[in-house]
């Protein structure tokens, strides 16, 4: 103790001395930059050569220099700094603001050189850089364990990507054969396809012609009925007989109402001929008179109608609905629906059209079959060259990983790790998954293949899309050791795995950033 009251009085008088020719010895200063604190001439001159003072300013407990220079071994300076040596253990720069503070930051306890409460800091490096021994030689063995595991992990991959390349040469082969079979076999449906769609041409036509040919025998088949008298001629009295001609529902159908739909043709009769080219009026009023008859029919069941309808008989004379029931009781029959425009007309193909139809369905069945198989290969050929050109490490380590999944469990949710393919969260409590990011490359960074960057996630509600960020170390197995969302949105996990060991612990994240 009296060595220490003795020792620290003594460090006060060298560091406020005047003008020494020899360097002085002052603590907190790295030994690079113990150049700036030789007192050679008497002066000192800040680092950033703002000002220059006579050297007793140093360590006067005044800051002179903006970057707080002058002030290495005292609390001074805001911005200033002091380096502990820490011999036997790390040393470490801590803010000058600790200097003297009543509490050991130091573990060789030099920053308490001068403490106000008179503090004696017990120096602590010998034991913690034992402790940091231990460590070391626990990771040493980790790290052994696990580069032995990534020769073997690069091992796998070499036999691996010999086996691929050998299949990829396999698969060449047998796409070459694939795309010649799917060519014949398009020629042979296009050829196929092609006769059958003439002979259903041919047959459409056919049917097409007996269709006009029926609807025109319809349009006769109604003229005759309205021509009562055989004079090839409609006139206006044999029309004022239809009661479907009644478009304003007042009983009749007058000549005005007739006029609508024949106009001047009216006049000395309708011809045949003039009565087809108004066919299609006819039937759009003949609809409506049916659809109208049909409403009627219907209120009349629901009890919403007394008045019974009055439909058209096959020789033009009206006779109401009532006297073809046998009872007043009995429910009224659904109407056949309206007639449509044309006669539906069913033509059974010929045996010939039968033939090259079935010829057609087949030669399109055994197309489908070779472009299945062509496009079997062809997907086989990208998931082998996905795989060749996917960067797994300088030396393929990563690709026993590439095929596992690793999933870790929080409070609330399972995240999943997929290397090279996805990450996702799971809610524990049941529910559907949120993806994290899909793969995306490696961090661009001085030493690759330590940073996994998965993007393009699931967007978070009212914000930016999820991503992950896995940080590889080294380890005697593969697992996902921590998950973390420091930003809004952004994951960061931590997995260590054998493909993250350097051949030599120096070389390696674990050291190189003492990760754990």
């Amino acid at each position: 103790m009296k060595l220490i009251l003795i020792l620290f009085p003594l460090i006060t008088t060298l560091l406020c001395s005047p003008m020494q020719s020899s360097p002085v010895q002052i603590v907190g200063v790295a030994p690079s930059q113990k150049v700036f604190y030789e007192n050679s001439d008497g002066y000192f001159t800040c680092k950033d050569y703002s000002f220059t003072f006579p050297f007793s300013h140093v360590n006067d407990d005044f800051c002179d220099c903006p970057d707080g220079s002058d002030e290495p071994s005292t609390a001074a300076c805001p911005n200033g700094e002091f380096y502990c040596i820490n011999s036997a253990f790390r040393p470490k720069t801590i803010p000058s603001r600790l200097v003297n503070d009543g509490f050991c930051d130091c573990c060789d306890g030099t920053d308490e050189y001068k403490s106000p409460s008179g503090l004696l800091c017990e120096n602590t490096c010998v034991e913690k850089g034992r402790q940091e021994i231990d460590r070391l030689k626990k990771y040493e063995i980790i790290h052994q364990e696990g580069y032995r595991q990534k020769l073997e992990f690069i091992e796998l991959a070499v036999h691996k990507r010999v086996e691929k390349n050998e299949e990829l040469v396999i698969l060449k082969d047998e796409i070459e054969n694939a795309s010649d079979e799917m060519y014949k076999a398009e020629l042979a449906k296009n050829d196929a396809e092609e006769l059958a769609n003439e002979a259903k041409e041919r047959h459409k036509e056919i049917a097409e012609a007996l269709k006009q040919e029926a609807l025109q025998n319809k349009i006769s088949g109604v003229f005759n009925e309205i021509d009562t008298n055989g004079d090839t001629l409609v006139s206006t009295e044999e029309l004022k007989t239809r009661s479907e001609l009644d478009t304003n529902g007042d009983g009749v159908a007058d000549e005005a109402e007739l006029r609508v739909l024949f106009g001047e043709e009216l006049e000395g009769g309708v011809t045949d001929q003039e009565f087809t080219k108004h066919w299609g009026e006819y039937q759009a009023v003949n609809r409506a008179f049916q659809r109208k008859q049909d409403e009627i029919i219907h209120a009349i069941k629901q009890g919403k109608e007394t008045r019974v309808p009055k439909l058209q008989s096959a020789n033009g004379n009206d006779q109401e609905a009532e006297e073809n029931s046998e009872s007043d009781d009995e429910p009224f029959e659904d109407e056949a629906p309206p007639p449509s425009d044309s006669e539906e007309i069913n033509i059974e193909f010929d045996a010939e059209t039968n033939a090259l139809i079935a010829t057609a369905d087949q030669t399109r069945r055994l197309y489908d079959d070779a472009k299945r198989v062509h496009d079997d290969i062809q997907g086989k050929i990208a998931e082998i060259n996905k795989f060749l050109t996917l960067d797994l490490g300088n030396d393929h380590e990563f690709y026993p990983i590439s095929e596992k999944c690793f999933s870790r469990d929080d409070r609330e949710y399972t995240y999943e790790l997929c290397p090279f393919n996805k990450v996702v969260q799971r809610p524990k409590s049941g529910g559907r998954e949120t993806s994290l990011g899909v793969w995306g490359e490696w961090e661009n960074t001085e030493h690759k293949h330590e940073a996994m960057m998965y993007n393009k996630g699931e967007r978070c509600w009212n914000g930016p899309e999820r991503n992950t960020k896995v940080i590889v170390l080294c380890g005697s197995s593969s697992e996902l050791i921590s998950v973390d969302e420091p930003d809004r949105c952004q994951y960061l996990f931590y997995f260590r795995t054998p493909a993250g060991c350097k051949e030599s612990l120096a070389e390696s994240r674990l050291h190189r950033h003492d990760e754990l």
